[in-house]
């Protein structure tokens, strides 16, 4: 939580908001949470990297962001949350056939931006 964040939450804990009981929860949360983490006392030299590559996520999103909003959205629902191509149509409230061509569309496009670097980075992991 930012400063500013949690001095406004602050000035508005003595009006009795909802906001200042949040702030708590998500405060105390936070304190149980680094209560678990332990010291150690050399640190590695190399970052320990247990998800998908970062640089390769970083690409992705900045390729994603090149894309135009619908077809992005299309691409998020279809690949990102696993959705169905009925229930992506019917999040956006377009047709299944208009979902269809956008992933395809959308699909081509990433290629062109991505180019070899996805290979790359696939190659490399």
């Amino acid at each position: 939580m930012s400063p500013s964040a949690f001095a406004a939450l602050h000035a508005r804990a003595s009006r009795g908001s909802y906001d200042c009981c949040w702030a708590r929860t998500f405060l105390t949360y936070r304190r149980r949470r680094s209560s678990t983490e332990r010291p150690v006392a050399d640190l590695p030299d190399v970052p320990l990297v247990t998800g998908p590559d970062p640089l390769l996520r970083l690409a992705l999103l900045q390729a994603l962001a090149r894309l135009p909003p619908k077809d992005r959205a299309v691409v998020v629902l279809r690949y990102w949350e696993d959705r169905s191509i009925e229930e992506t149509a019917e999040a956006m409230q377009i047709s299944s056939s208009a979902v269809r061509t956008r992933a395809s569309r959308a699909l081509a496009r990433l290629r062109t931006l991505l180019g070899g670097s996805l290979v790359e980075f696939v190659v490399a992991g």
